[in-house]
């Protein structure tokens, strides 16, 4: 259990008094709702376009910015569309 709680606390977090962070995080806020939006609308397409969306944000914060723990954050973003995604046509298939 040890372990468990030493990951959380070593993962990177959103430094809120940085004016980039607070910013990507709004944008990322509202990739969210946007794909989830889609997915429940059934717009597998649209909800897709905003997964593209969230992998330009990692990269830019990657290459761009050189900010480890925001590309971290936006690639964990990126994970649960893909995870969503993946529910979404298992539930479809069905």
């Amino acid at each position: 259990m040890a372990n468990a709680s030493q990951a959380i606390e070593t993962f990177p977090k959103f430094d809120l008094s940085n004016p980039v962070h607070l910013d990507m995080r709004k944008v990322m806020t509202d990739l969210h709702w946007n794909h989830t939006s889609a997915l429940q609308r059934g717009v597998l397409t649209t909800a897709i376009r905003y997964r593209g969306r969230a992998e330009g944000l990692e990269r830019v914060s990657r290459l761009v910015l050189k900010d480890n723990e925001l590309s971290w954050l936006c690639f964990c973003l990126v994970c649960s569309f893909e995870a969503m995604d993946e529910l979404y046509q298992v539930r479809a298939a069905a």
